[in-house]
């Protein structure tokens, strides 16, 4: 059983865009669910709309460390950054990178556990739409190579979801239900060949957040 815990903003919130009103995907359309349904797997979401990467990263560190014990996870897959770039009068994937970077190098000296379970993902590229710019849609195309840069720096585990090629809404930000259903398959196949995410044991099941939602 792979143990994951999904740190992250709307798009692993599972928000959508195109729903009355603005609410979630159900669990099987957001990619936290599907992989959640996967045998061995059990996703812990903890997404949140609106959020970016920690402005106070010791606070946000030492939550996260608290999170390890509480769910026992195996892996914690962070994904960050597009909220921070849609925020800036004039966008930049490089300050973006160094603000993850001062929140890594906090996790990192608050609790090493991290660095070992840690999954950086890149966030998906925005595209043309009613939220972007296309000076905003260029850095994020950009972010993937900086926060590259990150993760080797902190010998972290390290992928660019912007090279998946995932569709997104009308208001370019957010995954369609397709782009949800890629985005897990990708992952799902990265998490089962990296060995490092693969426990020979088997763990007692917990109830995952994805289990009690809609």
């Amino acid at each position: 059983m792979i143990r994951i815990l999904a740190v992250g903003d709307s798009n692993t919130y599972g928000y959508d865009p195109e729903s009355v009103g603005g609410s979630r995907y159900s669990r099987m359309k957001r990619w936290t669910g599907i992989l959640d349904a996967e045998p061995g797997f059990t996703v812990n979401n903890a997404g949140e709309n609106g959020v970016s990467i920690p402005r106070s990263p010791e606070n946000a560190a030492a939550w996260l460390s608290s999170q390890i014990d509480r769910w026992k996870c195996d892996v914690i897959t962070l994904m960050l950054g597009t909220n921070d770039l849609l925020n800036m009068n004039v966008p930049s994937a490089q300050t973006v990178a160094e603000r993850m970077a001062a929140f890594l190098d906090a996790c990192i000296r608050t609790d090493r556990r991290i660095a070992d379970i840690l999954l950086l993902i890149a966030p998906p590229a925005m595209d043309p739409g009613l939220w972007t710019d296309m000076r905003t849609v260029e850095e994020s195309m950009r972010l993937g190579d900086y926060y590259r840069y990150v993760a080797d720096y902190y010998k972290l585990r390290f992928v660019d979801a912007s090279q998946w090629g995932l569709p997104t809404c009308r208001d370019g930000v957010h995954l369609t239900a397709i782009g949800h259903q890629v985005f897990a398959e990708n992952l799902m196949q990265i998490l089962s060949e990296d060995s490092r995410t693969c426990k020979p044991e088997s763990r007692e099941n917990t109830e995952s957040a994805d289990r009690h939602s809609n």
